[in-house]
């Protein structure tokens, strides 16, 4: 475990925030030097809350491990109704909406960070969920069990300005840029930032290639998605949450990490943001590779500047 304490390694008041792990898929990076192969419990990390502290826990303790970590706190309506961790050996972990949920229909279950206890290398996949609301309940659902996972979500109702949808589906087949059309099209992609959430529906072992995919909004009514092999596409499955206000400005970017080291670092120049302190980021990848050389496509993002985004 390691636990960060407010007013020394962040700053907020109230109870409208909450930390999400800056990852690809919301865990841990892995080793900081001569990475190798690591497995899934050393390298998985969830979040919890004690007052307004946070802690970060892995079951595993070989070696260090990465833990890259934003905090998200809003200042207009926007309610973060609850957060915590589900744990179990069950297929799908729920959790019953606050009763103080005004609007089913502004609400959104963030995954802040994902993990899972397997020791192993082929069950990567036991520890990536995907995040649904069922009735009056919150669903965290992954594709491979055989071993504890564990989630830990944020339960945020947003402001009557903001345009909330959800859009679920398998990965299309193929691979270079496959294309689902969106039922309920946004109105302007520059106004709109998404919550990709994904699983891998195999009993089976998942290579690189197999557990991420990239995954973004190309146009208003359309969400495309990268993958580097077409095994399994049936079985990668996506909850994506769509999140739109007139008055954010969403930024896009896509580029390659050639694998040229451990840590790879890239530097990433953006258009330069206003105010870093209002700005958050947000990343999905795919990733080449049918082995399963692990934590190799779990990838870290921050803003590190006005002006550049450091991937890891």
């Amino acid at each position: 475990t390691l636990t960060l304490t407010n007013g020394v390694d962040y700053t907020v008041t109230g109870d409208d925030w909450f930390v999400q792990i800056a990852n690809n898929h919301f865990t841990g990076m892995g080793r900081t030097a001569s990475g190798s192969n690591q497995n899934l419990d050393d390298v998985s990390v969830r979040v919890s809350h004690s007052g307004s502290d946070t802690t970060f826990t892995r079951v595993g303790s070989a070696n260090d491990c990465r833990v890259d970590w934003q905090v998200v706190q809003f200042t207009d309506g926007t309610r973060v109704r609850a957060k915590g961790v589900l744990s179990g050996a069950a297929t799908t972990l729920s959790v019953a909406l606050p009763g103080t949920v005004a609007d089913a229909g502004k609400v959104v279950p963030f995954i802040t960070g994902q993990s899972g206890s397997d020791g192993g290398r082929n069950n990567w996949h036991s520890g990536l969920y995907t995040a649904v609301l069922n009735g009056g309940n919150a669903d965290f659902t992954r594709g491979r069990t055989g071993c504890s996972g564990f989630v830990s979500y944020a339960i945020v109702e947003f402001a009557s300005e903001w345009t909330v949808t959800n859009e679920q589906f398998n990965n299309p087949s193929g691979t270079n840029g496959q294309n689902v059309t969106i039922a309920t099209p946004v109105a302007d992609i520059a106004e709109t930032f998404l919550h990709c959430t994904f699983r891998y529906d195999l009993a089976g072992t998942a290579g690189l290639d197999e557990v991420s995919v990239r995954c973004s909004l190309s146009a208003t009514d359309t969400i495309q998605t990268l993958d580097t092999t077409t095994t399994g596409d049936a079985d990668k499955q996506h909850s994506v949450w769509l999140m739109q206000h007139p008055d954010i400005s969403v930024a896009r970017y896509t580029g390659t990490m050639a694998g040229t080291g451990e840590e790879e670092i890239v530097d990433v120049s953006i258009a330069a943001v206003a105010d870093a302190s209002q700005t958050f980021t947000t990343l999905t990848n795919d990733s080449t590779g049918s082995g399963t050389a692990f934590p190799r496509g779990y990838i870290n993002h921050l803003l590190v500047g006005t002006d550049t985004v450091r991937i890891r």
